[in-house]
């Protein structure tokens, strides 16, 4: 039996305790793929304007002819459809009330009274900006991806993106225009 004396332990353990904490390069994150267009995604959505507030979860299948969403309250009990494609937009409550509009924003103005920037937001929970429009004030982390900017008078914040693992999308984000203030939580993001 061979006796190790403490004196040649301690650095030994100590070396190797050091590499171990050593900080590895990191690679750098790919943002998603440029031809990602359609996506389904999972929620949690919290609205605040003027005296008005709602949370509750939030399903959207993302397709380039067009947009379903399904919102619902706390208790996962769906609460208004949305919908959106070349004819419109129409958005059905649970009490089967049936309103349309040529668009989703407009819809979402005229019946509830705040905006929803749908065509800008399918670009931002991807972690990129709306081609075609102006972005201010950038802001990128240290992987150099999107944190926050301002576009189509929205200034948008990425506040976490999901682990690698999962894609490296925007996990948590908060919009804002004026005193309008939407929080979206996405719990899964699956893009095609």
């Amino acid at each position: 039996m061979r006796v190790v004396t403490v004196s040649v332990l301690v650095p030994c353990v100590l070396a190797a305790l050091l590499a171990g904490c050593a900080e590895q390069p990191r690679a750098p994150v790919a943002p998603p793929p440029p031809g990602v267009q359609a996506f389904n995604l999972t929620g949690r959505l919290s609205v605040r304007y003027e005296d008005k507030n709602f949370s509750g979860g939030l399903r959207w299948q993302h397709r380039d002819d067009g947009d379903e969403l399904a919102f619902t309250s706390p208790l996962g009990q769906t609460i208004a459809q949305l919908s959106s494609g070349a004819g419109g937009a129409r958005l059905l409550t649970s009490e089967n009330k049936l309103y349309r509009a040529p668009s989703v924003e407009q819809l979402v103005r005229e019946t509830l009274g705040w905006e929803l920037p749908l065509t800008g937001l399918s670009h931002w929970v991807l972690g990129r900006t709306m081609p075609g429009a102006t972005v201010n004030a950038p802001e990128r982390d240290a992987d150099d991806r999107l944190t926050g900017f301002v576009q189509d008078a929205w200034r948008v914040h990425i506040a976490a993106y999901a682990p690698r693992e999962r894609g490296s999308f925007p996990s948590r984000m908060q919009l804002s225009y004026g005193d309008l203030e939407i929080r979206l939580v996405i719990d899964a993001l699956k893009a095609e």
